[in-house]
């Protein structure tokens, strides 16, 4: 070859072994990534073969998300278990409210139970509510609620129960559920339950609301 240079390197004095490495004219070898001698930090994609590497070859804490293509990673890259809510960006969530309880109505709207939901970006709510009513007058009886985010009966979305009036001591406890959905902007949201009695003696027995959160609609 026209104008060669070698460099001879000795990597075993005692077994008088050498190594013969050529470079091209006017090429530097300390610039060459993947020859002997390199300088520190001169590794290179190049110099790694196809999936010659593994996790232990890796320190703890040293890739973040920049050393990581688009849409390379999939479930079969994440060890079962090994992800919680911490690790999932906008991850959905829930809360729920409910207990032992007797509320005696009125005609005038109150609310009856309460949850909140602190939702990391917008998206749904999903909300559901159980109970039932008690009737307790001779009269006619009446009860009615609803699911909503204020604090007025929402008739729009109304659970109601009313004894006949040819039978008004007929019913004594009208079990009761409704589901609404909600959406939602980032932020604290609190929905109720807001329940009144039009007519008669009414109480509500052990309501239970509960609200999920869903970042996305499908």
């Amino acid at each position: 070859m026209r104008n060669l240079r070698v460099k001879t390197i000795v990597v075993s004095a005692t077994m008088g072994f050498a190594l013969v490495v050529a470079g091209m004219p006017g090429t530097a070898e300390a610039d060459v990534c993947g020859t002997v001698g390199s300088g520190a930090g001169c590794v290179n994609s190049r110099d790694v073969r196809n999936n010659s590497l593994t996790g232990a070859d890796v320190r703890n804490n040293t890739l973040t998300a920049a050393d990581v293509a688009d849409n390379s990673l999939t479930g079969a890259d994440v060890a079962d278990s090994s992800l919680t809510a911490a690790d999932l960006n906008d991850e959905a969530g829930a809360d729920f409210a409910s207990s032992d309880q007797t509320v005696a109505l009125t005609i005038t709207d109150q609310t009856v139970r309460a949850v909140t939901i602190t939702a990391p970006t917008p998206g749904l709510v999903i909300v559901s509510a159980s109970g039932s009513f008690l009737f307790q007058d001779n009269n006619v009886d009446s009860g009615q609620c609803s699911i909503t985010t204020g604090a007025a009966l929402d008739t729009t979305h109304l659970i109601s129960a009313e004894e006949a009036s040819a039978t008004p001591d007929a019913m004594l406890s009208v079990p009761f559920g409704a589901t609404r959905g909600f959406v939602v902007a980032a932020g604290s949201t609190t929905f109720n339950l807001v329940c009144n009695e039009p007519s008669g003696t009414v109480s509500v027995l052990d309501s239970s609301l509960t609200a999920i959160f869903v970042p996305t609609a499908y």
